[in-house]
């Protein structure tokens, strides 16, 4: 096992994650995969902000897992999802979630992110 470095947010690097408090539908080529009125609205630093949806809030029978995965040092180990849509389209790592995030994001933890290159996701105005 490494030494990974464990970071804290700061005022140089602050992350917060609130209620998003609107519904947020999520569509890979055109196919509505996941929708919720319960997302979570991660704001990491300079970065643009993250929805997270919770997981049961996805369409289930669309994800299969991936074996990336990648670390963050403010937020833990990351695993993935493939999505494939009912007309067979696969879009490869198109999810992401922190199974067991560090506390300081602790409310991520069974909720997933969608890659806005690869997901359409839209928040009602």
């Amino acid at each position: 096992m490494t030494d990974r470095p464990v970071l804290q947010p700061t005022a140089s690097h602050p992350i917060t994650v609130e209620p998003t408090d609107k519904h947020v539908t999520v569509r890979v080529n055109g196919e509505v995969v996941a929708e919720t009125d319960n997302a979570l609205t991660l704001q990491e630093s300079t970065y643009p902000a993250v929805q997270y949806i919770p997981r049961n809030d996805v369409v289930q029978s669309v994800l299969s897992s991936s074996d990336t995965t990648t670390y963050c040092p403010f937020k833990g180990d990351a695993s993935y999802y493939t999505v494939t849509t009912s007309v067979g389209d696969v879009v490869e790592d198109a999810i992401w979630t922190y199974e067991q995030p560090y506390p300081a994001v602790a409310d991520i933890a069974g909720h997933v992110a969608f890659y806005p290159d690869k997901a359409e996701i839209a928040v009602a105005s």
